[in-house]
């Protein structure tokens, strides 16, 4: 729902978030514009893809799980990151 990555974007420069779930990156971007922020990109991709976005980073926070009340089927996996 992007508490966590308004948190971090109020304490970095910058801020690359990515989710599986197309409704977290809206519920995000709504809370980024409402706190006017805009210090953050948004993917809608797996952890597997980042190095394809972001050639390198000073630190990475990963949240894995999925996002509460939505379908429950899409969550990341272990595997993928």
């Amino acid at each position: 729902n992007g508490y966590d990555t308004l948190f971090l974007a109020q304490l970095a420069k910058k801020v690359y978030a990515f989710d599986i779930q197309e409704q977290a990156i809206k519920q995000t971007a709504k809370r980024l514009a409402e706190a006017k922020v805009d210090n953050v990109e948004l993917f809608l991709t797996g952890h597997e893809n980042v190095g394809q976005y972001i050639k390198s980073t000073k630190a990475a926070i990963f949240n894995l799980g999925y996002l509460p009340s939505a379908d429950k089927s899409v969550i990341t996996q272990p595997h993928t990151t």
